[in-house]
């Protein structure tokens, strides 16, 4: 006796075009991964105000180093007087803080504070500390020599 055959491979669920449960798992897998790459990309390509106001606070740094060195050269190195929290040259915009520390320093060692009293040093090291709500602190330092 012959035994009907209900379902053929030809004519079957088999034979239709698509994809299987698992290939269909893969590729959702490797959209994700591929996602949790490019978002971050793109967003920071894109930028927004907190890049804008990052760019400004450096720019406010480097305009105070810069007229600091200026002062240097324009009326010499004793111009340029040590002390913490120094009022700094360039006028800030309303919702920026500015604060400049100079200190006398050794050419051997520019980060040791404890030589900031020592004026028989021909080196000043120089740092504007720029301040703002969104971006937080932005420092910058600079070397000034006695030469």
């Amino acid at each position: 006796m012959r035994v009907p055959i209900l379902f053929s491979m030809k004519s079957g669920w088999m034979s239709q075009r698509g994809f299987t449960l698992i290939e269909t798992a893969v590729f959702i897998i490797v959209l994700g991964m591929l996602a949790s790459l490019l978002i971050p990309f793109t967003v920071s390509l894109r930028g927004g105000p907190t890049s804008a106001v990052t760019q400004q606070t450096i720019s406010l740094a480097q305009g105070e180093l810069e007229q600091t060195m200026a002062q240097k050269h324009a009326a010499g190195f004793g111009a340029v007087t040590t002390g913490q929290n120094q009022s700094c040259i360039i006028s800030m915009p309303s919702n920026f803080s500015c604060s400049k520390n100079v200190c006398y320093v050794t050419a051997a060692n520019p980060d040791n504070d404890n030589a900031c009293s020592n004026p028989s040093s021909n080196y000043k090291r120089v740092q504007v500390t720029i301040t703002n709500s969104t971006v937080g602190a932005v420092t910058a330092v600079t070397l000034l020599s006695n030469y």
